[in-house]
């Protein structure tokens, strides 16, 4: 993810914005529709305040001829001190299993509630929104999430794009 590169990656642009591909679509005199690609930029937009932190994945991989070894799990983490929000992108490219996933998110807060959980996934890798089915692909409600003090569990469906946003509850 650009998140993980920030320290030296200071602009991003979407190539496509206008084209094929582009996040939002629209017909000539009729409606518009966001694609798939538009949901992750919107979510790192709305969540992705203050300080990337440095993550550290242990997750089983896959051989890729190119990089060698590559974790099925690519996860950042965003924690804007000023809010106590932190923001965990998660991202689970086995094309066919389910992840059990355990994240401690130490030196936070010992004790967080849930702000938000949604995930972006499709039974079908090739569905794309259209005019007819503008939300055939859209984020849903990310479910079973269970928070004890630090530590945060959740099972992320197969090839999946997951956003968790938690909150240091302050004593009064």
């Amino acid at each position: 993810m650009m998140m993980n590169h920030a320290d030296r990656l200071k602009v991003a642009c979407m190539a496509q914005l206008c084209n094929v591909i582009a996040p939002i679509m629209t017909e000539p005199g009729g409606p518009a529709w966001r694609q798939t690609i538009f949901h992750p930029f919107a979510q790192a937009a709305r969540w992705a305040h203050g300080e990337l932190l440095r993550s550290v994945v242990k997750s089983p991989g896959y051989a890729n001829a190119r990089h060698g070894e590559l974790p099925y799990l690519c996860a950042s983490v965003v924690d804007d001190p000023a809010t106590g929000r932190t923001a965990v992108f998660l991202l689970n490219r086995h094309l066919t299993e389910e992840m059990d996933l355990s994240i401690t998110l130490r030196g936070l807060g010992a004790e967080r509630r849930l702000v938000q959980a949604e995930q972006l996934h499709s039974a079908d890798l090739n569905a794309s929104n259209t005019a007819d089915a503008p939300d055939r692909v859209a984020p849903q409600p990310l479910e079973g999430i269970a928070i004890l003090d630090e530590r945060l569990s959740v099972k992320l469906r197969p090839a999946s794009w997951n956003v968790i946003v938690t909150q240091a509850i302050r004593a009064a």
